[in-house]
């Protein structure tokens, strides 16, 4: 792993917790714990293939939609 984007879009089992609201703040969740294959709770999970995540990439361009006048619009 080179950097922290590597992690993105890696999916893992994970305990979650809430943490309750405090002030102004709204209840959250939070992560508690990341499940290793070591523990009994763990499972496999399937991984997806991750986008690009440049924009100009040619799997992600494509062409605005074509604005069309409406008929009652003349």
């Amino acid at each position: 792993m080179a950097g922290y984007q590597d992690f993105d879009g890696l999916r893992f089992v994970g305990r979650i917790g809430v943490e309750p609201a405090r002030g102004d703040y709204p209840a959250k969740n939070i992560l508690l714990d990341a499940v290793t294959p070591d523990r009994t709770d763990w499972h496999r999970v399937e991984q997806v293939a991750k986008q690009p995540s440049d924009p100009t990439s040619a799997a992600v361009k494509t062409e605005p939609a074509k604005i069309v006048r409406p008929t009652w619009a003349t």
